[in-house]
């Protein structure tokens, strides 16, 4: 292993897969919400003026939706173990000032989970039609929701005042008259 942790090419491979994650994710994620907020306002039209377009349209958003939040959704994995993984000191730093966003964040995944599949199998199942059109909107609320937790994380986080103090990121402890500095919260080594 060379002197220099950074120049590790598992850990710069790790990032690079680390990164990716994050832009398809965060590519994914804003798909979702605009194809299941396009489904929701077609199928609304549908319902107010009864244009076969709109109902197909928004079938077709629909789908769109699903297949983003899919696919959305195992990129989201890849960002948490990321997060975990590379990035854990990080999260250990900063982990009680975001716990309550991402638990909120969490339980609007979970609404998107569970009504997101009713949205896209219970087309014509219901004998009011506005019933599955409310059922959209709570899949949408979940996603926008769930996109506002993650936004109000990573706005705090820019922010200099919610910033760990230098104290934080720089805890050494003596080792055989070396000093060894734990990562910063951002994973690189301190010098």
């Amino acid at each position: 292993m060379s002197a220099n942790p950074l120049a590790d090419p598992q850990l710069t491979m790790a990032r690079v897969v680390s990164a990716v994650g994050i832009l398809a994710h965060l590519s994914l994620a804003s798909s979702f919400l605009g194809t299941i907020a396009l489904a929701v306002i077609g199928e609304y039209i549908w319902l107010r003026h009864k244009d076969q377009t709109w109902l197909d349209l928004a079938k077709k958003f629909n789908i769109a939706a699903t297949i983003f939040f899919g696919v959305g959704a195992a990129f989201g994995t890849l960002v948490e173990f990321g997060l975990v993984t590379l990035w854990s000191n990080f999260i250990a730093i900063i982990g009680t000032a975001i716990a309550l966003p991402f638990f909120l964040e969490l339980f609007a995944f979970l609404f998107e989970v569970v009504l997101l599949p009713l949205y896209t199998f219970t087309w014509n199942k219901f004998r009011n039609p506005w019933a599955h059109w409310t059922i959209g909107l709570l899949a949408a609320f979940g996603g926008y929701y769930s996109a506002y937790n993650i936004l109000a994380v990573m706005s705090m986080m820019s922010m200099k005042a919610a910033r760990p103090r230098d104290s934080q990121l720089r805890r050494g402890r003596q080792k055989r008259g070396r000093r060894y500095i734990l990562h910063s919260a951002v994973g690189e080594p301190q010098r």
